[in-house]
């Protein structure tokens, strides 16, 4: 139910803020941690009827696409606007999520 709920709520998010559809891929556990260096983690914490956190993690080139694509500029490299939009998307998403 938790996998159905997260796919849910990003593709809402993705499709509403950015005009972008996701296919989502097979779920999976991770074998080893991939590079540090080409990676962004957006951590939220969550309170209510769910309690945690919420994790989206992505390499820095699609989180720029994501920045892109919400304020409709070209962002090539990773700064703080990019950072701030990754984080107002991953609590969009997590809000999106505890509300299904």
């Amino acid at each position: 139910r938790l996998v159905s709920l997260t796919l849910s709520a990003a593709s809402d998010v993705f499709q509403m803020m950015l005009g972008l559809p996701i296919t989502p891929g097979d779920t999976y556990t991770e074998q080893s941690v991939p590079p540090k260096d080409n990676l962004i983690v957006s951590l939220i914490g969550i309170t209510g009827p769910w309690n945690g956190t919420g994790m989206i993690r992505c390499d820095c080139e699609f989180a720029c696409k994501i920045a892109s694509s919400m304020l409709m500029t070209d962002y090539r490299e990773v700064n703080e606007e990019v950072l701030v939009l990754l984080c107002y998307k991953s609590n969009s998403q997590q809000k999106g999520q505890q509300g299904s």
